[in-house]
């Protein structure tokens, strides 16, 4: 469940909130289209200032995740990021460089990392899959006639 945040981790609630969105889009359980739900209605389930929620929403939306209607609400959205290949290009070398970076001061090598982002890479997959397969329309069996 996406919809959880640890007040006692000392990072800001708003970002574990659009890092939480993020996985459940990436993981599938949020699908393109999809309703969030209300600044009012997250922020009680989660017992944050509803200004967190509206600024978590709202930081998704600058980077092309969410699409909010008024009246409406906040969606996820459906067709292909707006952010240009080159801005989101540079999103993924500023994580990767952070990433490795933290990781060789735990001290990983470039082969355990490697190993690491395979094995992310291939979890993804998996729930993606998995996802995919439980929103896939069941065929029953037609019965034979003799």
């Amino acid at each position: 469940m996406w919809q959880r945040v640890d007040t006692r981790s000392g990072g800001p609630l708003f970002e574990q909130i659009v890092d939480a969105v993020k996985s459940a889009i990436a993981r599938g359980e949020l699908g393109l289209g999809e309703k969030l739900p209300s600044v009012r209605e997250l922020a009680g389930r989660l017992s944050v200032n509803p200004n967190t929620v509206v600024r978590a929403y709202g930081q998704l939306e600058s980077e092309g995740l969410l699409v909010t209607r008024p009246g409406s609400g906040c969606f996820v959205q459906q067709g292909p990021s707006p952010l240009t290949q080159r801005v989101r290009q540079g999103r993924l070398n500023e994580l990767f460089e952070a990433t490795t970076t933290e990781a060789f001061h735990l001290g990983f090598d470039a082969d355990a990392q490697t190993r690491a982002l395979e094995a992310a890479l291939a979890k993804l997959r998996f729930r993606a899959n998995e996802g995919a397969a439980s929103k896939a329309p069941t065929v029953k069996p037609r019965k034979r006639s003799h």
